[in-house]
Protein backbone atom coordinates (compact mmCIF):
# COMPACT_ATOMS: atom_id res chain seq x y z
CA UNK A 1 0.00 0.00 0.00
CA UNK A 2 2.86 2.09 0.69
CA UNK A 3 4.73 1.52 -2.67
CA UNK A 4 1.69 2.36 -4.31
CA UNK A 5 0.91 5.82 -2.45
CA UNK A 6 4.95 6.85 -3.77
CA UNK A 7 4.01 5.72 -7.44
CA UNK A 8 0.78 7.59 -7.65
CA UNK A 9 2.25 11.10 -6.02
CA UNK A 10 5.18 10.72 -8.48
CA UNK A 11 2.40 10.40 -11.49
CA UNK A 12 1.06 13.47 -10.41
CA UNK A 13 3.81 15.81 -10.12
CA UNK A 14 5.60 14.31 -13.56
CA UNK A 15 1.74 16.02 -14.48
CA UNK A 16 2.39 19.47 -13.67
CA UNK A 17 3.81 21.74 -15.46
CA UNK A 18 7.36 22.10 -16.05
CA UNK A 19 9.24 25.59 -16.17
CA UNK A 20 11.72 25.39 -18.94
CA UNK A 21 14.94 25.11 -18.09
CA UNK A 22 17.40 28.29 -19.97
CA UNK A 23 19.64 27.20 -22.60
CA UNK A 24 22.53 29.11 -21.51
CA UNK A 25 24.35 27.92 -18.72
CA UNK A 26 27.67 29.06 -17.14
CA UNK A 27 30.57 30.44 -19.45
CA UNK A 28 27.59 30.73 -22.33
CA UNK A 29 27.33 33.72 -23.39
CA UNK A 30 24.58 35.62 -25.15
CA UNK A 31 24.28 36.00 -29.14
CA UNK A 32 24.67 39.70 -30.05
CA UNK A 33 21.80 42.40 -30.25
CA UNK A 34 20.11 41.16 -27.56
CA UNK A 35 20.95 43.40 -24.60
CA UNK A 36 20.13 46.49 -27.08
CA UNK A 37 17.25 48.95 -26.04
CA UNK A 38 14.94 49.17 -29.03
CA UNK A 39 13.94 52.85 -30.12
CA UNK A 40 11.26 51.62 -32.43
CA UNK A 41 7.66 51.48 -31.06
CA UNK A 42 3.80 51.68 -32.32
CA UNK A 43 1.28 53.71 -31.14
CA UNK A 44 -2.08 53.07 -30.94
CA UNK A 45 -5.38 55.52 -29.99
CA UNK A 46 -7.56 54.60 -26.94
CA UNK A 47 -10.99 56.10 -27.97
CA UNK A 48 -13.43 57.14 -25.44
CA UNK A 49 -16.94 58.02 -26.82
CA UNK A 50 -17.25 61.00 -25.17
CA UNK A 51 -14.86 62.82 -26.93
CA UNK A 52 -16.25 62.14 -30.14
CA UNK A 53 -19.53 64.82 -28.93
CA UNK A 54 -17.99 67.88 -30.15
CA UNK A 55 -21.26 70.09 -28.53
CA UNK A 56 -19.04 70.63 -25.66
CA UNK A 57 -20.71 72.43 -22.32
CA UNK A 58 -19.22 76.40 -22.81
CA UNK A 59 -20.82 77.68 -19.87
CA UNK A 60 -19.38 78.42 -16.71
CA UNK A 61 -17.93 75.92 -14.85
CA UNK A 62 -17.41 75.04 -10.66
CA UNK A 63 -14.20 75.14 -9.52
CA UNK A 64 -14.42 71.24 -10.27
CA UNK A 65 -15.19 72.42 -13.72
CA UNK A 66 -18.77 71.02 -13.54
CA UNK A 67 -21.34 72.66 -15.92
CA UNK A 68 -25.05 73.53 -15.12
CA UNK A 69 -26.06 70.34 -16.76
CA UNK A 70 -23.74 67.82 -15.11
CA UNK A 71 -24.94 69.30 -11.62
CA UNK A 72 -28.47 69.58 -12.46
CA UNK A 73 -28.35 66.00 -13.50
CA UNK A 74 -26.89 65.01 -10.48
CA UNK A 75 -30.08 66.59 -7.87
CA UNK A 76 -32.13 63.27 -8.53
CA UNK A 77 -29.26 61.10 -7.06
CA UNK A 78 -30.09 58.61 -4.57
CA UNK A 79 -27.08 59.65 -2.75
CA UNK A 80 -27.25 62.32 -0.11
CA UNK A 81 -24.02 63.80 -0.73
CA UNK A 82 -24.31 64.00 -3.63
CA UNK A 83 -27.24 65.99 -3.92
CA UNK A 84 -25.47 68.57 -1.45
CA UNK A 85 -22.22 68.67 -3.70
CA UNK A 86 -24.35 69.58 -6.63
CA UNK A 87 -26.18 72.01 -4.92
CA UNK A 88 -23.37 73.49 -3.41
CA UNK A 89 -22.16 73.59 -7.14
CA UNK A 90 -25.11 75.33 -8.65
CA UNK A 91 -24.84 77.96 -5.93
CA UNK A 92 -21.70 78.89 -6.99
CA UNK A 93 -22.78 78.92 -10.42
CA UNK A 94 -26.26 81.26 -9.58
CA UNK A 95 -24.23 83.37 -7.22
CA UNK A 96 -21.17 83.97 -9.37
CA UNK A 97 -20.17 86.37 -12.14
CA UNK A 98 -22.29 85.03 -15.00
CA UNK A 99 -24.92 84.33 -12.36
CA UNK A 100 -27.60 86.65 -13.79
CA UNK A 101 -27.12 85.32 -17.35
CA UNK A 102 -27.39 81.43 -16.47
CA UNK A 103 -30.38 82.08 -14.71
CA UNK A 104 -32.15 84.24 -17.36
CA UNK A 105 -31.47 81.21 -20.06
CA UNK A 106 -32.08 78.52 -17.90
CA UNK A 107 -35.08 79.84 -15.45
CA UNK A 108 -38.01 77.11 -16.21
CA UNK A 109 -35.03 74.12 -15.95
CA UNK A 110 -33.23 75.15 -13.11
CA UNK A 111 -37.09 75.86 -11.30
CA UNK A 112 -38.48 72.77 -11.91
CA UNK A 113 -35.29 70.87 -10.72
CA UNK A 114 -34.89 72.31 -7.71
CA UNK A 115 -38.07 72.61 -6.29
CA UNK A 116 -39.05 69.03 -5.84
CA UNK A 117 -35.88 69.17 -3.68
CA UNK A 118 -37.91 72.14 -1.20
CA UNK A 119 -39.37 68.72 0.68
CA UNK A 120 -36.60 66.58 0.46
CA UNK A 121 -35.81 64.56 3.40
CA UNK A 122 -32.33 65.58 4.37
CA UNK A 123 -32.53 68.64 6.23
CA UNK A 124 -29.36 70.08 4.63
CA UNK A 125 -30.37 69.70 1.17
CA UNK A 126 -33.60 71.02 1.73
CA UNK A 127 -32.05 74.33 3.44
CA UNK A 128 -29.46 74.90 0.31
CA UNK A 129 -31.93 74.16 -1.74
CA UNK A 130 -34.21 77.28 -0.43
CA UNK A 131 -31.03 79.40 -0.41
CA UNK A 132 -30.19 78.63 -4.16
CA UNK A 133 -33.69 79.18 -5.27
CA UNK A 134 -34.24 82.57 -3.32
CA UNK A 135 -30.98 83.65 -4.86
CA UNK A 136 -32.52 82.48 -8.64
CA UNK A 137 -35.84 84.20 -8.12
CA UNK A 138 -34.69 87.06 -6.82
CA UNK A 139 -32.81 87.57 -10.38
CA UNK A 140 -36.08 87.32 -12.75
CA UNK A 141 -38.92 89.95 -13.41
CA UNK A 142 -42.51 89.09 -12.10
CA UNK A 143 -43.63 88.85 -15.56
CA UNK A 144 -40.83 86.00 -16.62
CA UNK A 145 -41.49 84.04 -13.17
CA UNK A 146 -45.61 83.92 -13.91
CA UNK A 147 -45.85 80.50 -15.89
CA UNK A 148 -43.83 79.06 -12.96
CA UNK A 149 -46.01 80.07 -9.85
CA UNK A 150 -48.04 76.64 -10.46
CA UNK A 151 -44.79 74.47 -9.62
CA UNK A 152 -43.76 76.69 -7.03
CA UNK A 153 -47.40 77.12 -5.40
CA UNK A 154 -47.70 73.02 -5.73
CA UNK A 155 -44.28 72.14 -3.91
CA UNK A 156 -45.52 74.72 -2.04
CA UNK A 157 -48.50 72.99 -0.41
CA UNK A 158 -45.99 69.39 -0.46
CA UNK A 159 -43.76 71.01 2.28
CA UNK A 160 -46.43 72.79 4.47
CA UNK A 161 -48.65 70.00 4.47
CA UNK A 162 -46.08 67.35 4.65
CA UNK A 163 -46.34 64.07 7.06
CA UNK A 164 -43.03 64.65 8.54
CA UNK A 165 -42.95 67.96 11.15
CA UNK A 166 -39.30 68.62 9.95
CA UNK A 167 -40.40 69.11 6.20
CA UNK A 168 -44.01 71.19 7.47
CA UNK A 169 -41.26 73.22 9.77
CA UNK A 170 -39.17 74.15 6.94
CA UNK A 171 -42.12 75.16 4.69
CA UNK A 172 -42.42 77.97 6.98
CA UNK A 173 -38.98 78.98 5.73
CA UNK A 174 -40.14 78.44 2.25
CA UNK A 175 -42.31 80.97 2.42
CA UNK A 176 -39.68 83.53 4.00
CA UNK A 177 -37.41 82.69 1.04
CA UNK A 178 -40.51 83.53 -1.06
CA UNK A 179 -41.70 86.85 0.35
CA UNK A 180 -38.24 88.32 0.11
CA UNK A 181 -37.52 87.22 -3.40
CA UNK A 182 -41.15 87.55 -5.03
CA UNK A 183 -43.89 89.43 -2.94
CA UNK A 184 -45.76 89.48 -6.10
CA UNK A 185 -46.14 85.75 -6.39
CA UNK A 186 -47.61 85.39 -2.57
CA UNK A 187 -49.99 88.20 -3.04
CA UNK A 188 -51.40 86.53 -5.91
CA UNK A 189 -51.16 83.20 -4.54
CA UNK A 190 -52.51 83.53 -0.92
CA UNK A 191 -55.98 82.17 -1.36
CA UNK A 192 -53.68 78.76 -1.86
CA UNK A 193 -51.16 79.23 0.33
CA UNK A 194 -52.38 80.68 3.46
CA UNK A 195 -55.01 77.32 3.85
CA UNK A 196 -52.03 75.17 3.75
CA UNK A 197 -49.84 77.20 6.37
CA UNK A 198 -52.82 77.51 9.23
CA UNK A 199 -53.70 73.91 8.61
CA UNK A 200 -49.94 73.18 10.40
CA UNK A 201 -52.60 74.47 13.88
CA UNK A 202 -55.36 73.78 12.70
CA UNK A 203 -58.23 70.56 13.34
CA UNK A 204 -61.68 70.12 12.54
CA UNK A 205 -63.56 69.38 15.17
CA UNK A 206 -65.67 66.80 14.69
CA UNK A 207 -69.20 68.32 15.00
CA UNK A 208 -72.21 68.92 12.27
CA UNK A 209 -70.20 72.43 11.22
CA UNK A 210 -67.18 71.46 11.28
CA UNK A 211 -65.68 74.22 12.88
CA UNK A 212 -61.41 74.99 12.88
CA UNK A 213 -59.90 74.62 15.97
CA UNK A 214 -56.77 75.14 17.32
CA UNK A 215 -54.47 71.70 16.54
CA UNK A 216 -52.88 69.52 20.22
CA UNK A 217 -50.04 68.46 17.84
CA UNK A 218 -46.51 69.25 19.45
CA UNK A 219 -43.18 68.60 17.64
CA UNK A 220 -40.68 66.86 19.57
CA UNK A 221 -38.11 69.73 19.24
CA UNK A 222 -40.80 72.90 19.95
CA UNK A 223 -43.48 73.42 22.12
CA UNK A 224 -46.93 73.91 20.37
CA UNK A 225 -46.93 77.69 21.35
CA UNK A 226 -43.92 78.37 19.61
CA UNK A 227 -45.40 76.34 16.34
CA UNK A 228 -48.41 78.56 16.18
CA UNK A 229 -46.18 81.73 16.48
CA UNK A 230 -44.01 80.14 13.80
CA UNK A 231 -47.17 79.79 11.44
CA UNK A 232 -48.99 83.00 12.96
CA UNK A 233 -45.43 85.01 11.79
CA UNK A 234 -45.71 83.62 8.08
CA UNK A 235 -49.30 85.05 8.35
CA UNK A 236 -48.24 88.01 9.19
CA UNK A 237 -45.79 88.16 6.50
CA UNK A 238 -48.05 87.06 3.53
CA UNK A 239 -50.85 89.84 4.54
CA UNK A 240 -47.97 92.63 4.61
CA UNK A 241 -47.02 91.39 1.03
CA UNK A 242 -50.74 91.51 -0.18
CA UNK A 243 -51.01 95.29 1.09
CA UNK A 244 -48.29 96.29 -0.31
CA UNK A 245 -48.93 94.84 -3.54
CA UNK A 246 -52.56 96.62 -3.29
CA UNK A 247 -50.90 100.07 -2.80
CA UNK A 248 -48.28 99.74 -5.55
CA UNK A 249 -50.51 98.93 -7.71
CA UNK A 250 -52.95 101.99 -6.72
CA UNK A 251 -50.03 104.35 -6.60
CA UNK A 252 -49.25 103.23 -10.02
CA UNK A 253 -52.65 103.60 -11.19
CA UNK A 254 -52.80 107.03 -10.14
CA UNK A 255 -49.55 107.76 -11.49
CA UNK A 256 -50.57 106.50 -14.94
CA UNK A 257 -54.15 108.86 -14.65
CA UNK A 258 -52.15 111.72 -13.54
CA UNK A 259 -50.10 112.49 -17.10
CA UNK A 260 -47.71 115.61 -17.11
CA UNK A 261 -47.12 116.92 -20.82
CA UNK A 262 -44.86 119.53 -21.51
CA UNK A 263 -45.90 121.88 -24.37
CA UNK A 264 -44.16 121.66 -27.94
CA UNK A 265 -45.00 122.15 -31.12
CA UNK A 266 -46.79 119.77 -33.15
CA UNK A 267 -48.14 117.98 -29.83
CA UNK A 268 -50.54 115.58 -30.00
CA UNK A 269 -52.63 113.42 -27.30
CA UNK A 270 -53.91 109.85 -27.76
CA UNK A 271 -57.65 109.76 -27.87
CA UNK A 272 -57.48 105.94 -27.08
CA UNK A 273 -55.38 104.68 -24.11
CA UNK A 274 -51.83 102.57 -25.19
CA UNK A 275 -52.24 98.83 -25.21
CA UNK A 276 -50.68 97.25 -22.35
CA UNK A 277 -46.87 95.33 -23.37
CA UNK A 278 -48.20 92.12 -22.55
CA UNK A 279 -51.20 90.36 -20.41
CA UNK A 280 -50.59 88.13 -17.47
CA UNK A 281 -52.42 84.61 -16.97
CA UNK A 282 -54.54 85.77 -14.19
CA UNK A 283 -56.16 88.63 -16.26
CA UNK A 284 -57.61 85.64 -18.64
CA UNK A 285 -58.98 83.91 -15.35
CA UNK A 286 -62.90 83.98 -14.83
CA UNK A 287 -63.27 86.11 -11.66
CA UNK A 288 -66.19 85.54 -9.32
CA UNK A 289 -67.93 88.27 -6.75
CA UNK A 290 -66.47 86.82 -3.56
CA UNK A 291 -63.24 87.77 -2.09
CA UNK A 292 -60.56 84.82 -0.72
CA UNK A 293 -60.16 86.74 1.97
CA UNK A 294 -63.46 86.19 3.69
CA UNK A 295 -62.67 82.49 3.73
CA UNK A 296 -59.09 82.95 5.18
CA UNK A 297 -60.43 84.89 8.19
CA UNK A 298 -63.19 82.50 9.06
CA UNK A 299 -59.94 80.50 9.33
CA UNK A 300 -57.67 83.01 10.83
CA UNK A 301 -59.20 84.08 13.56
CA UNK A 302 -60.74 81.19 14.97
CA UNK A 303 -56.88 80.48 15.44
CA UNK A 304 -55.94 83.30 17.03
CA UNK A 305 -58.91 83.14 19.55
CA UNK A 306 -57.96 79.90 20.77
CA UNK A 307 -54.55 80.32 20.74
CA UNK A 308 -54.87 83.47 23.04
CA UNK A 309 -57.27 81.41 25.40
CA UNK A 310 -54.63 78.87 25.61
CA UNK A 311 -51.45 80.78 26.45
CA UNK A 312 -52.80 83.09 28.72
CA UNK A 313 -54.89 80.45 30.73
CA UNK A 314 -53.06 78.86 33.49
CA UNK A 315 -53.39 78.12 37.01
CA UNK A 316 -51.03 81.43 38.26
CA UNK A 317 -52.64 84.46 39.68
CA UNK A 318 -51.89 87.34 37.74
CA UNK A 319 -52.99 90.49 36.17
CA UNK A 320 -54.84 90.15 33.48
CA UNK A 321 -53.35 92.51 30.90
CA UNK A 322 -49.86 91.55 31.73
CA UNK A 323 -48.31 89.43 29.57
CA UNK A 324 -45.52 87.05 30.30
CA UNK A 325 -42.59 86.98 28.09
CA UNK A 326 -43.16 83.31 27.06
CA UNK A 327 -46.75 84.88 25.55
CA UNK A 328 -45.34 87.97 24.11
CA UNK A 329 -44.47 87.03 20.43
CA UNK A 330 -48.02 85.82 20.35
CA UNK A 331 -49.63 89.12 21.33
CA UNK A 332 -46.89 91.04 18.90
CA UNK A 333 -48.09 88.82 15.88
CA UNK A 334 -51.92 88.97 16.68
CA UNK A 335 -51.85 92.67 17.23
CA UNK A 336 -49.86 92.63 13.43
CA UNK A 337 -52.35 90.43 11.92
CA UNK A 338 -55.48 91.88 13.07
CA UNK A 339 -54.11 95.50 12.36
CA UNK A 340 -53.27 93.80 8.72
CA UNK A 341 -56.70 92.82 8.15
CA UNK A 342 -58.50 96.22 9.25
CA UNK A 343 -56.13 97.96 6.94
CA UNK A 344 -57.19 95.34 3.92
CA UNK A 345 -60.73 95.62 4.78
CA UNK A 346 -60.22 99.70 4.34
CA UNK A 347 -58.47 99.06 0.73
CA UNK A 348 -60.74 96.81 -0.86
CA UNK A 349 -63.74 96.15 1.39
CA UNK A 350 -65.87 99.26 0.25
CA UNK A 351 -68.16 98.51 -1.99
CA UNK A 352 -72.31 99.77 -3.19
CA UNK A 353 -73.51 97.79 -0.22
CA UNK A 354 -71.10 99.03 2.09
CA UNK A 355 -67.55 97.73 3.64
CA UNK A 356 -68.96 93.85 3.40
CA UNK A 357 -65.57 92.59 5.05
CA UNK A 358 -65.32 95.39 7.69
CA UNK A 359 -69.01 94.13 8.79
CA UNK A 360 -67.93 90.22 8.42
CA UNK A 361 -65.31 91.11 10.95
CA UNK A 362 -67.69 93.33 13.33
CA UNK A 363 -70.61 91.54 13.29
CA UNK A 364 -69.11 87.70 13.43
CA UNK A 365 -65.95 88.29 15.59
CA UNK A 366 -65.90 91.47 17.66
CA UNK A 367 -67.30 90.45 20.32
CA UNK A 368 -65.12 87.47 21.20
CA UNK A 369 -62.12 89.62 20.92
CA UNK A 370 -63.18 91.97 22.64
CA UNK A 371 -63.96 90.10 25.60
CA UNK A 372 -61.03 87.70 25.12
CA UNK A 373 -58.31 90.49 23.79
CA UNK A 374 -59.01 93.89 23.38
CA UNK A 375 -61.04 94.78 26.29
CA UNK A 376 -57.86 93.91 28.46
CA UNK A 377 -56.03 97.10 26.76
CA UNK A 378 -53.53 98.12 27.55
CA UNK A 379 -51.42 95.20 28.40
CA UNK A 380 -47.71 95.38 30.07
CA UNK A 381 -44.29 93.09 29.97
CA UNK A 382 -41.59 93.07 32.58
CA UNK A 383 -39.60 94.68 29.73
CA UNK A 384 -42.03 97.05 28.99
CA UNK A 385 -42.06 96.14 24.98
CA UNK A 386 -45.73 96.19 24.65
CA UNK A 387 -46.40 99.97 23.33
CA UNK A 388 -46.15 99.52 19.85
CA UNK A 389 -48.75 96.59 20.27
CA UNK A 390 -51.15 98.39 22.63
CA UNK A 391 -51.50 101.02 19.80
CA UNK A 392 -51.74 98.52 16.76
CA UNK A 393 -54.67 96.85 18.66
CA UNK A 394 -56.32 100.61 19.85
CA UNK A 395 -56.88 100.66 15.75
CA UNK A 396 -58.17 97.70 15.78
CA UNK A 397 -60.68 98.51 18.52
CA UNK A 398 -61.65 102.09 16.97
CA UNK A 399 -62.54 100.36 13.71
CA UNK A 400 -64.13 97.49 14.61
CA UNK A 401 -66.59 98.93 17.47
CA UNK A 402 -69.98 100.29 16.73
CA UNK A 403 -69.55 102.65 20.27
CA UNK A 404 -66.89 103.24 22.57
CA UNK A 405 -67.22 102.81 26.71
CA UNK A 406 -65.71 106.19 28.09
CA UNK A 407 -63.03 103.99 29.98
CA UNK A 408 -62.25 102.12 26.49
CA UNK A 409 -61.94 105.79 25.28
CA UNK A 410 -60.02 107.36 27.91
CA UNK A 411 -57.54 104.60 27.64
CA UNK A 412 -57.04 104.75 23.62
CA UNK A 413 -56.26 108.43 24.25
CA UNK A 414 -53.73 107.89 26.96
CA UNK A 415 -52.11 104.97 24.55
CA UNK A 416 -52.13 107.48 22.27
CA UNK A 417 -50.68 110.54 23.87
CA UNK A 418 -47.70 108.21 24.67
CA UNK A 419 -44.65 109.41 22.58
CA UNK A 420 -42.84 106.07 23.15
CA UNK A 421 -44.54 105.04 20.36
CA UNK A 422 -44.61 105.53 16.30
CA UNK A 423 -46.31 108.78 15.28
CA UNK A 424 -47.09 107.00 12.00
CA UNK A 425 -49.58 104.10 14.07
CA UNK A 426 -50.78 106.61 16.46
CA UNK A 427 -51.79 109.36 13.47
CA UNK A 428 -53.64 106.39 12.25
CA UNK A 429 -55.54 105.75 15.69
CA UNK A 430 -56.37 109.37 15.64
CA UNK A 431 -57.78 109.94 12.02
CA UNK A 432 -60.25 106.50 12.47
CA UNK A 433 -61.40 107.76 16.59
CA UNK A 434 -62.45 110.69 14.80
CA UNK A 435 -64.88 109.80 12.31
CA UNK A 436 -66.64 108.28 15.40
CA UNK A 437 -69.16 110.17 17.18
CA UNK A 438 -67.29 111.44 20.09
CA UNK A 439 -68.63 113.97 22.78
CA UNK A 440 -67.19 117.21 22.99
CA UNK A 441 -64.51 116.59 25.48
CA UNK A 442 -63.29 113.40 23.94
CA UNK A 443 -63.13 114.79 20.81
CA UNK A 444 -61.60 118.10 21.69
CA UNK A 445 -58.70 115.69 23.41
CA UNK A 446 -58.30 113.95 20.10
CA UNK A 447 -57.68 117.38 18.30
CA UNK A 448 -55.45 118.47 20.47
CA UNK A 449 -53.34 115.64 20.34
CA UNK A 450 -53.53 116.16 15.79
CA UNK A 451 -52.10 119.87 16.60
CA UNK A 452 -49.44 118.76 18.97
CA UNK A 453 -48.04 116.42 16.17
CA UNK A 454 -48.31 118.60 13.53
CA UNK A 455 -46.10 121.41 15.39
CA UNK A 456 -44.11 118.35 17.26
CA UNK A 457 -40.15 118.58 16.18
CA UNK A 458 -39.70 114.79 16.80
CA UNK A 459 -42.70 113.76 14.17
CA UNK A 460 -41.08 112.76 10.82
CA UNK A 461 -42.36 114.73 7.75
CA UNK A 462 -44.46 112.96 6.62
CA UNK A 463 -46.37 112.38 9.65
CA UNK A 464 -46.67 116.64 9.97
CA UNK A 465 -48.09 116.75 6.51
CA UNK A 466 -50.74 113.97 7.27
CA UNK A 467 -51.45 115.78 10.55
CA UNK A 468 -51.98 118.84 8.98
CA UNK A 469 -54.02 117.53 6.10
CA UNK A 470 -56.70 116.19 8.71
CA UNK A 471 -57.02 119.30 10.45
CA UNK A 472 -57.29 121.18 7.57
CA UNK A 473 -60.41 118.73 6.39
CA UNK A 474 -61.80 119.35 10.07
CA UNK A 475 -61.52 122.67 9.92
CA UNK A 476 -63.46 123.27 6.84
CA UNK A 477 -66.45 122.24 8.95
CA UNK A 478 -65.43 123.07 12.63
CA UNK A 479 -64.90 126.95 13.42
CA UNK A 480 -62.94 125.91 16.85
CA UNK A 481 -60.29 125.17 14.80
CA UNK A 482 -59.53 128.62 13.63
CA UNK A 483 -57.15 129.05 16.04
CA UNK A 484 -54.65 126.66 14.41
CA UNK A 485 -55.38 128.20 11.05
CA UNK A 486 -53.70 131.32 12.89
CA UNK A 487 -50.38 128.87 13.72
CA UNK A 488 -49.87 128.01 10.16
CA UNK A 489 -47.53 130.99 9.57
CA UNK A 490 -45.31 130.43 12.43
CA UNK A 491 -45.50 126.74 11.68
CA UNK A 492 -44.08 127.60 7.96
CA UNK A 493 -41.46 129.64 9.21
CA UNK A 494 -39.83 126.96 11.60
CA UNK A 495 -40.97 123.91 9.42
CA UNK A 496 -39.21 121.79 7.17
CA UNK A 497 -38.84 122.39 3.51
CA UNK A 498 -40.49 119.17 2.46
CA UNK A 499 -43.95 120.56 3.83
CA UNK A 500 -43.87 124.12 2.54
CA UNK A 501 -46.48 123.52 -0.30
CA UNK A 502 -48.80 121.75 1.62
CA UNK A 503 -48.88 124.49 4.51
CA UNK A 504 -49.10 127.08 1.81
CA UNK A 505 -51.84 125.37 -0.07
CA UNK A 506 -53.60 125.33 2.86
CA UNK A 507 -53.22 128.83 3.97
CA UNK A 508 -54.44 130.14 0.56
CA UNK A 509 -57.70 127.53 0.67
CA UNK A 510 -58.67 129.50 3.60
CA UNK A 511 -57.20 132.69 2.99
CA UNK A 512 -59.72 132.46 -0.27
CA UNK A 513 -62.30 131.86 2.73
CA UNK A 514 -61.44 135.06 4.63
CA UNK A 515 -60.81 133.21 7.56
CA UNK A 516 -60.00 135.87 10.30
CA UNK A 517 -57.68 134.24 12.62
CA UNK A 518 -55.78 133.04 9.55
CA UNK A 519 -55.72 136.81 8.15
CA UNK A 520 -54.80 138.48 11.57
CA UNK A 521 -51.96 136.29 11.88
CA UNK A 522 -50.82 136.79 8.05
CA UNK A 523 -50.87 140.47 8.41
CA UNK A 524 -48.38 140.12 12.04
CA UNK A 525 -45.91 137.58 10.16
CA UNK A 526 -45.87 139.08 6.70
CA UNK A 527 -42.56 141.02 7.34
CA UNK A 528 -40.60 137.51 8.31
CA UNK A 529 -42.95 135.60 5.46
CA UNK A 530 -41.09 138.09 2.33
CA UNK A 531 -38.45 137.61 4.07
CA UNK A 532 -38.70 133.74 4.10
CA UNK A 533 -39.87 133.97 0.11
CA UNK A 534 -36.65 135.75 -0.37
CA UNK A 535 -34.45 133.24 0.86
CA UNK A 536 -36.19 130.91 -0.79
CA UNK A 537 -36.42 132.26 -4.18
CA UNK A 538 -32.38 132.44 -3.93
CA UNK A 539 -32.00 129.11 -3.60
CA UNK A 540 -34.61 127.78 -5.78
CA UNK A 541 -35.87 129.83 -8.55
CA UNK A 542 -38.10 127.41 -9.96
CA UNK A 543 -40.08 126.66 -6.55
CA UNK A 544 -43.71 127.11 -6.61
CA UNK A 545 -43.60 128.23 -2.85
CA UNK A 546 -42.97 131.82 -4.21
CA UNK A 547 -46.07 131.92 -6.30
CA UNK A 548 -48.21 130.51 -3.74
CA UNK A 549 -47.37 133.24 -1.27
CA UNK A 550 -48.24 135.85 -4.01
CA UNK A 551 -51.44 134.30 -4.21
CA UNK A 552 -51.83 134.67 -0.98
CA UNK A 553 -51.15 138.39 -0.57
CA UNK A 554 -53.73 139.05 -3.16
CA UNK A 555 -56.44 137.14 -1.09
CA UNK A 556 -55.65 139.37 2.17
CA UNK A 557 -55.71 142.94 0.07
CA UNK A 558 -58.57 141.86 -2.01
Amino acid sequence: MVKKAGQKRKKEEKSKTQLKRPKTGPGVHLPKGTNVTKTEFKVGKIVIPKQLDQTTETGPLTKRKLGLKDLLGKLTHYSQSVRQESLEGLKELVTGQYGGNLVQENLSLMVNRLAPLTSDRERKVRRTAFSILQAILSQVEERKLEPLFSVLTAHLSCCLTHIEPAIQQDGLNLIDSLVSAVPAFIAANFSKILPDCLEQISTRKSDEKAKVGVSSNVSEKITALQWRVDVLQRVDKVLDAIINDINSKQVGQEEKNCIQLTFKENMFCNLYPEKPGNFAFSDLVSRTGDDAMLGIIDRILPLIIESWVEATTDGKKRRISFVSNEVFPLLDTVAMILDKLVTYANLVGDTADGNLMMNHLREKYFSDLYSRLLSNLPYSNSSGKCNAQNILLCRVTVNLADELDECMLDNILAMVSSKSTSSAERLKVLTSLLEKNLDVSKRQSAVDLLKEMSRNSETSSQQIGEAVGILSKLAETEPELGSWLGTLPDLLLTGEDQQSDLILSTMLKFAQRRNKSLEKSLEEKMPSLLDWEEAKRKEDTSSSCNSLLSFIKQNISC
